[in-house]
Formats: C-alpha cells, sequence, structure tokens
C-alpha cells in the first residue's frame, strides 16, 4: 500500500477546488502588459539563487555501491534503492510536509516532503544508471490549514520504465506497477519551479513575505506558466501591501488557468481590504460559479451520471472536461468508454485514437490498452479495434 507524501504550496484562499473563464473585470491598478517583464525580469525585490535539487554529495557514491551490491538487473535496483526509504527504510526519514530540500539537504537531514524525498530517489536511481522521472499525480489534492494560510498539497512520487518490465512508480520506498490512479510525468524543470515554490510558500507561513518573493520569482524563471505560483506571487506581494504588483499577478494566474479559483479568491480578498466591497463580491460570485468549469469536477459529475445510468449527461460532463483538459488521458479514456456504453461506437473509436496519440508514457497506454482489450505486451502491433 502506497504511503502518501505532499508538497505543500500556501496562499490565503477560500478552500475550493473550483474555477473560472470569462473576461475580467477592469483592473483597477495600473496592468503591466507582460507580467513577466515587470515582476519576474525586472524583480523589484532581486531573485532568489538558483540551486540543482538533484545534485547529490560525495559520500552518496559509497552509499549507492554498498546498497547495489547485490542488485544486478534494473529492477532489482528500484528496489533496492527503495528499501532506503519509508519509516523502516535504513534512512530514517521523516515525512514532514514544509520540509523543501534538495537531493543532498534531504540525505543530510533526513527529512522532507513527498517532492524532496522524490528529488533524492530520482538522484540515486539516475546515478545507479535507471530511468526515473517526476510524476504528478493531480488529482490526488488535499487541503490543510496552518495558522492563516490554506495548503493545497500536490502529490509527487518518482515514474520510470525498465525494457522487458514496465513501469514502476516509486512512493516513499514501495513499488506500485499497477496503479489506479494516472499521473502527468513532469519535466526536472518543472519540479524545480516547484521547489522553490514550495520553499516561497514556507517563508510566506513563517512571516517573511520578501523572502516568499524572491523564491517564488526564481520558481517563474524556471517555468512561468505555473499558475500556482504567480497567485502564490500575488499573496506575497499583499503581504507586502503592494495591492498594484499582487493585482497584477493574481491576474495572470487567472488568464493562465482560467477555472483556478484561487486567484479569483485572492483577488476579492484584496479589493476586500482595499475597501472595494462591490468589486470584491463581483469575484466571489465569479468564483462561486465557477465550479461547473473545472475540468476535475465535470470529470467526477461525468462518472456519476454514468453510474446512474444518465449516458447524456455523463457524455456532456465528460466533453466538457476533456475541451479543458485534452491532455488528460484518463478523461478521454472515460470518454470513449462512455461513448461504448452508450452505443456510439464510431464515437467511442475516435475518442480512443485521440487518446493513443497523445499517451506518452507506457502507464498512459497500459490504461488506454485495459480499456480497449489490448494487451500490454502486443503494444508494438496494437492498434484501437472495432467496438
Amino acid at each position: 500500500m502506497m504511503r502518501t507524501m505532499k508538497a505543500a504550496m500556501a496562499w490565503i484562499a477560500t478552500v475550493c477546488l473550483c474555477g473560472c473563464a470569462g473576461t475580467l473585470p477592469a483592473p483597477v491598478h495600473p496592468i503591466p502588459v507582460d507580467p513577466y517583464a515587470a515582476l519576474i525580469e525586472r524583480a523589484p525585490l532581486g531573485v532568489a539563487p538558483d540551486e540543482d535539487m538533484l545534485a547529490l554529495p560525495p559520500d552518496a557514491d559509497a552509499l549507492l555501491d554498498r546498497v547495489l551490491q547485490n542488485a544486478h538487473s534494473p529492477l532489482q535496483k528500484v528496489d533496492a534503492i527503495g528499501s532506503l526509504f519509508g519509516p523502516s527504510g535504513e534512512l530514517g526519514l521523516r515525512y514532514e510536509p514544509l520540509a523543501t530540500g534538495t537531493a543532498a539537504e534531504t540525505l543530510a537531514t533526513r527529512a522532507g516532503s513527498c517532492l524532496s524525498f522524490t528529488s533524492l530517489y530520482i538522484a540515486l536511481a539516475r546515478r545507479a544508471g535507471l530511468d526515473a522521472r517526476f510524476r504528478e499525480v493531480v488529482r490526488s489534492v488535499q487541503w490543510d490549514l496552518l495558522g492563516d494560510f490554506v495548503l493545497m498539497n500536490r502529490h509527487i512520487a518518482a515514474y520510470g520504465e525498465i525494457p522487458q518490465f514496465g513501469t514502476y512508480t516509486m512512493d516513499f520506498g514501495i513499488v506500485e506497477s499497477d496503479e489506479p490512479t494516472l499521473g502527468h510525468v513532469i519535466s526536472d524543470a518543472r519540479a524545480r519551479a516547484q521547489h522553490f515554490n514550495n520553499l516561497g510558500a514556507l517563508a510566506l507561513t513563517n512571516g517573511d513575505a520578501a523572502a516568499s518573493v524572491r523564491y517564488l520569482t526564481r520558481a517563474l524563471t524556471i517555468d512561468p506558466n505555473l499558475a500556482y505560483v504567480w497567485s502564490n506571487l500575488g499573496t506575497a506581494y499583499m503581504h507586502l501591501d503592494d495591492a498594484e504588483r499582487a493585482e497584477a499577478a493574481l491576474r495572470h494566474a487567472a488568464e493562465l488557468v482560467p477555472y483556478d479559483v484561487t486567484p479569483l479568491n485572492q483577488l476579492a480578498r484584496l479589493f476586500e481590504i482595499d475597501g472595494k466591497p462591490d468589486l470584491a463580491q463581483t469575484y466571489l460570485d465569479r468564483a462561486g460559479q465557477a465550479r461547473l468549469r473545472n475540468p476535475y469536477v465535470l470529470f467526477q459529475r461525468g462518472l456519476e451520471a454514468r453510474k446512474n445510468g444518465e449516458m447524456d449527461a455523463a457524455i456532456s460532463y465528460l466533453r466538457r472536461a476533456v475541451q479543458t483538459q485534452p491532455d488528460d488521458i484518463q478523461f478521454l479514456i472515460e470518454l470513449g468508454q462512455t461513448y461504448r456504453m452508450a452505443g456510439r461506437f464510431d464515437r467511442a473509436k475516435a475518442t480512443f485514437l485521440d487518446a493513443n496519440s497523445r499517451a506518452t508514457t507506457s502507464d498512459e497506454r497500459r490504461a488506454l490498452y485495459d480499456a480497449i482489450g489490448v494487451k500490454l505486451d502486443d503494444e508494438a502491433n496494437a492498434a484501437i479495434p472495432e467496438t
């Protein structure tokens, strides 16, 4: 059974998983045409130094040599390195959701979040010649309250592919070759951006908003497309009483991901503090109407409708989820399944073909082939069958 580990990202926000779309109300403060140039390239408070989150100390080689002395196959190496982790692992690692560190720091302190543990595992696995990548389980989200802050925790694990074996997911030192929940493999750069985001969130919860801005700015130099980092940056500027930059960052976050409710709630709070209750209520109303636009909410409602035999409603919900999040293979698979259950076989085949063209990992291909009844061993010759 997998142990859950989560990476912390913090902001003051209403706890909600919904989103919004459409044109935002007119800005109150002057909004830069290019928020990245204004807030990141010309960062008024500077930017935190970059760091290699996968760098290992010299003594890591001795640790690996000892652990791998009886491990010869790739799968044995996966298991051997995984045995270092977990509550009974040799390293004696302690899970601390706000302990954000590089691989080297995690090895030294023996404490970290899921992102910290995953960075350490990936660094060791790659040093041993294994395929190891970051994998975000996007629907494994939890919310926690820490003082005045709401923390949204996303689950991170390590993912790899082994020739003639398949795939593995390393989560707290346990190998899971067949997972019920799909995730997205993300780049090292995106994981590093999340690392600095977490440092920024931690600084904000500790009352150092200026340091938070510097960490979040660094995160956005690495990956400027992460809406939640822009939202956190806006929140940090709110704590510095910089309403102009706060509004610019929050509006940009809302434009990047129109269904994300967090920046809308933050804008409502900003204008409530600024003495503009009507505008604050406008943003609250927008957030309240947004729930049905969130693709993950639509996805769940689609599954519920299908379970209740409401096939037209299920198809409608799932199609809207796919339109918002077209690269989520699970959405496409379930939409294809629903078309097939409704007897719309041509639409089912077209949807499965779309999923097949978007699949990038063995996990995604396995899920698709399971849905259409093709064995993974037949992948090289697989074709979407007539349904």
